[in-house]
């Protein structure tokens, strides 16, 4: 079961605006190569320009297609956690839960290794976080923190 990412407006205008910010370096490398010409200087700074285009590029897709991504996917015997951008997905093992608990609209999973791993419940559906809880109660008590 795939629970995905709330509906946000600040993320469509955070990749409108980077989608902007690329429009803007684009614009600037025109007028690097109408102003100066081809030279090597020109070219360096055409190479970090066009890095920052496609960087821009990825951050503002990224963000605009942020509520179709998977937040938390629930297996029959693990959850997935979506971790950002770059960082991959964090796999949990049901059995590896020794606790959990609900503090300041974040679940906390305690793990038997000593770690913690939060979940914002921010991001979730209201309906989204009542299927991960039954799912979670099928294998750990969820505790509500003073």
């Amino acid at each position: 079961m795939d629970l995905k990412y709330r509906e946000n407006s600040v993320w469509k205008t955070t990749g409108v605006l980077w989608l902007g910010v690329a429009v803007l370096n684009l614009i600037c490398l025109v007028f690097l190569f109408i102003g100066l010409g081809f030279s090597a200087y020109t070219v360096i700074v055409a190479i970090i320009i066009s890095c920052n285009v496609a960087l821009s590029i990825i951050i503002g897709i990224y963000y605009l297609r942020l509520n179709d991504i998977t937040y938390i996917q629930l297996e029959n015997d693990m959850l997935l956690v979506h971790k950002g951008l770059i960082r991959l997905k964090r796999k949990i093992n049901y059995n590896d839960i020794e606790e959990s608990r609900i503090s300041d609209n974040k679940l906390i999973l305690l793990l038997t290794n000593g770690k913690e791993v939060e979940i914002n419940l921010d991001l979730l559906k209201i309906r989204d976080f009542d299927k991960l809880n039954i799912k979670l109660s099928e294998h750990v008590e969820i505790r509500q923190a003073n």
